[in-house]
């Protein structure tokens, strides 16, 4: 088992999903309706409004429901669509299945908490505490560090390291949780903290043999030690 005194975790991918990036998890949304657009036309569409989201719209204290559908429907206007019932089917189902996922990670949030002290860091758009608010979610969390509000985003070591500080807990006895090899596992490995990588069966392995896996969040209750305070 692996000593720590603090966790951090990605959000997108990790806590709202099943080790899955955003992206895929559209896309495969967007084929269920039968948009045909090219895979790599439909990507720069939702990667343009993922960068630039925070600019068009105002996002404080927008809760998920409304920030994902803000994201759908400017990701639909870069392919020159505008359907709000498409926006509607899209946004509604991606929100089900995030939410099925936060209701399924909170329990073991609350065990984990008792243990070992809880952070966020994520790539977001700036109002990641609103959405983590109205999900139920804020409270078992001692920092929270979204990229727009710190500035830097991940793979940066900066922001790694900003949420070791404000937790009060060294690099080295901080695990970091997350579904991306290159912004996870790099950036935390990066910033001196023990990345552990979430991707379920199927996903085929692309990070390194020695860098621990879970597939169910759970796992971390049987890898994670909690050691005390020097």
């Amino acid at each position: 088992m692996l000593p720590v005194r603090a966790i951090t975790f990605d959000v997108g991918g990790t806590l709202d999903g099943p080790g899955l990036p955003w992206r895929p998890r559209f896309e495969a949304l967007y084929r269920a309706e039968a948009m045909e657009e090219p895979a790599e036309r439909l990507a720069r569409a939702f990667y343009d409004a993922d960068d630039h989201l925070h600019e068009r719209h105002a996002l404080s204290g927008l809760d998920l429901r409304g920030t994902v559908e803000l994201q759908v429907a400017d990701t639909l206007s870069g392919l020159g669509r505008s359907s709000p019932a498409l926006v509607e089917r899209v946004a509604g189902a991606f929100v089900r299945d995030a939410r099925r996922a936060f209701r399924s990670a909170r329990p073991v949030l609350e065990r984990l908490r008792s243990h070992f002290r809880l952070g966020v860091v994520s790539n977001f758009y700036g109002n990641l505490r609103d959405v983590l608010r109205h999900e139920g979610l804020l409270d078992l969390f001692q920092v929270v560090v979204d990229s727009r509000e710190a500035g830097f985003e991940k793979p940066d070591p900066r922001i790694f390291l900003a949420a070791c500080d404000a937790l009060g807990v060294s690099p080295e006895r901080t695990a970091h949780v997350g579904d991306s090899v290159p912004r996870d596992v790099e950036g935390a490995r990066g910033a001196g903290l023990i990345p552990i990588w979430f991707a379920p069966e199927g996903v085929e392995a692309v990070a390194e043999p020695s860098v621990l896996r879970i597939r169910q969040l759970d796992e971390l209750e049987r890898v994670l030690r909690p050691v005390p305070a020097a």
